[in-house]
């Protein structure tokens, strides 16, 4: 996430989001704890709106309820260029920051 904040600074990337379903105040504290700088906008998504209506959310029963499918996006003049999607609730893979940064 560092990475992604300084190259954001650095204005190799326009903008980063980062975009989760939980409450504001989760959301609010793993902003400041990872994105010191502000470079990141941070959204939240707190009832599932937004991925029900993409048909991206995966559920997790008792442990949390519906969550977004992990994933990361590049997008170039509004089009979406990379669409990078985990398979449920999988953060080990194409989703990576490593993944995104090789495709700019």
């Amino acid at each position: 996430m560092k990475l992604v904040c300084t190259l954001v600074v650095q204005g190799w990337i326009l903008t980063a989001i980062c975009d989760a379903v939980v409450d504001p105040f989760v959301m609010n504290a793993y902003a400041k704890k990872v994105d010191e700088s502000g470079a990141i906008k941070f959204l939240t998504d707190g009832d599932a709106s937004l991925v029900k209506e993409l048909g991206m959310e995966f559920d997790t029963g008792a442990f949390g309820g519906i969550r977004a499918v992990r994933a990361s996006y590049i997008v170039d003049d509004g089009k979406f260029t990379h669409v990078n999607l985990e398979e449920g609730g999988s953060y080990a893979g194409p989703s990576k920051v490593d993944t995104v940064l090789g495709q700019l």
